[in-house]
């Protein structure tokens, strides 16, 4: 069933050539916004399935299968879901990190041409434009909205739809439905999800539940759907949407299925969220100490908050659209110092994955990863000197944590390559990297314990034995474990 075409055509993304239109879009030819700086050339090539087509690049292969496979199960399971097919093949572009994402003029488009899902996808018409954080349960979640999405999409407006876009006939349903329903459909309640639902109920935030947008439409939007689901069974959502479908109104759907209206439902929904968040939002106490930033920038995004070792200086992260800076903030005196600077705001896809921080032991040097033009860099700020020192990382596509060793010559990592996240240690004066893990399983924050002697990380793997070659068997669980390596002794054994 499968078979790869490789496409002898060097794949930009600004897409400048017609015939590549042709080729790549069955001569369809799709205007895909502003250009962007391309630091990389990429030459693709595809997985043709009996449904759907994975494209990908340079190291991208192990990848574009493990979306192959995820797709062909998950396909069947929403379909069956919304009691709908798709009819339209689908294209799934695979990117394999955010960064070479950036690179391309997809997070561009004009919104009249693409469809933005969970603030993590792009898709246009019957292509899905995926990237890799090194988080293999976000990713099946990014495909799980993808597919939904565009089932949605063509079951409530049909396969045409840039001119239904433009259409008067078009269905006008509020942010929070769609965004939703995808969001219900493709990522399970979790404590992130109840946290921000709390948020947004306890708050008054969701009060005026049909004007939301963006997020607060999406969280508001899943647990709506969730508590449909919940008080009517799952079954009744593909009759709400065939009913709205038919008379082009959200509020149709709703009453004639369920026989309430939407305001009433909405005022359900908020009581009975109210009501189970209330007695516990009654016993939860604020933190005693004050706060390190006494007037934050509600545009910015806070992040990655590292404590030195003598608890003197605080290093965190700040995001707007995208341009971020990395900040000290002195316990002693009470003021912070931008470091570092770096990217351009702009509306598009935002990655927080980056920079990363670790304090050296003493304290008086901070090390942090930043992905710039492409490429991995590894910096040292020292702050008596205030002078950073730049080395590229060589030979990975993303670092995720960091972590120096006790006597600093040494760094612990856990670093994408080849669409695996294993844990790394680097040698900081060779620049040389040792591998310590190598599957499929997601492994996170390691850290030397012991004086060295070990290493603990977090991992999603089913086994406790390490394998010292490529294991392409999915070895991983939905439960995250801690797990201590020796690595003294190098046993392939791991003890949880």
């Amino acid at each position: 069933m499968r078979s790869i075409v490789r496409i002898g055509l060097l794949l930009f993304l600004t897409l400048s050539s017609t015939g590549l239109f042709a080729q790549f879009y069955n001569g369809m030819q799709m205007n895909f916004g502003k250009n962007r700086v391309q630091y990389n050339n990429r030459y693709w090539k595809y997985y043709r399935f009996d449904r759907f087509d994975v494209y990908s690049y340079e190291n991208g292969t192990d990848l574009s299968l493990y979306v192959a496979d995820f797709v062909e199960k998950e396909l069947a399971l929403i379909e069956r879901f919304f009691d709908y097919d798709i009819e339209r093949r689908m294209i799934f572009l695979t990117y394999n990190k955010h960064s070479d994402f950036r690179q391309s003029n997809i997070g561009l488009v004009s919104e009249a041409e693409e469809y933005n899902i969970g603030g993590t996808t792009r898709i246009i018409q019957n292509k899905v434009f995926l990237y890799f954080d090194g988080d293999h349960m976000n990713f099946e979640r990014q495909i799980r909205a993808a597919i939904a999405q565009v089932l949605l999409t063509e079951m409530m407006y049909g396969k045409g739809v840039k001119d239904n876009v433009r259409s008067s006939t078009m269905i006008n349903l509020p942010e929070w439905y769609l965004e939703g329903l995808i969001s219900f459909v493709s990522n399970p309640w979790n404590y992130e999800l109840e946290n921000r639902v709390k948020d947004g109920i306890v708050s008054g935030k969701y009060s005026k539940f049909v004007n939301l947008q963006d997020d607060d439409a999406r969280y508001a939007g899943h647990s709506f759907w969730k508590y449909v689901a919940d008080l009517y069974g799952v079954s009744i959502i593909p009759q709400i949407l065939y009913i709205t479908k038919i008379n082009k109104n959200a509020e149709s759907g709703f009453q004639y299925v369920l026989g309430s209206k939407l305001k009433e439902l909405s005022i359900d929904w908020s009581s009975y969220y109210l009501g189970m968040y209330a007695a516990t939002e009654e016993n939860a106490g604020l933190p005693d100490q004050g706060k390190i930033l006494k007037k934050p920038n509600k545009r910015r995004v806070y992040q990655n908050i590292k404590i030195s070792p003598d608890g003197r200086m605080v290093a965190y992260v700040t995001n707007q659209k995208g341009q971020y800076k990395i900040w000290i903030h002195d316990e002693a005196t009470d003021k912070q110092k931008r470091i570092y600077k770096r990217g351009t705001k702009l509306d598009q896809i935002h990655d927080y994955s980056f920079p990363e921080l670790a304090w050296h032991p003493s304290s008086e040097i901070l090390g942090f990863v930043t992905e710039e033009k492409g490429e991995l860099k590894f910096h040292i700020y020292n702050l008596e000197t205030r002078q950073i020192n730049t080395r590229n990382l060589l030979n990975f596509e993303k670092v995720l944590d960091l972590s120096f060793s006790p006597d600093a010559r040494k760094l612990v990592f856990s670093a994408v390559v080849d669409g695996q996240t294993d844990i790394w240690v680097f040698d900081i004066a060779a620049s040389t990297n040792d591998q310590i893990t190598n599957d499929l399983a997601d492994d996170f924050n390691p850290k030397f314990i012991n004086n060295m002697d070990n290493i603990s990380f977090v991992s999603n793997r089913r086994r406790d034995t390490l394998f010292m070659e490529n294991n392409s068997e999915n070895n991983t669980t939905t439960a995250f474990a801690v797990y201590v390596y020796d690595y003294a002794g190098r046993s392939p054994v791991l003890q949880k």
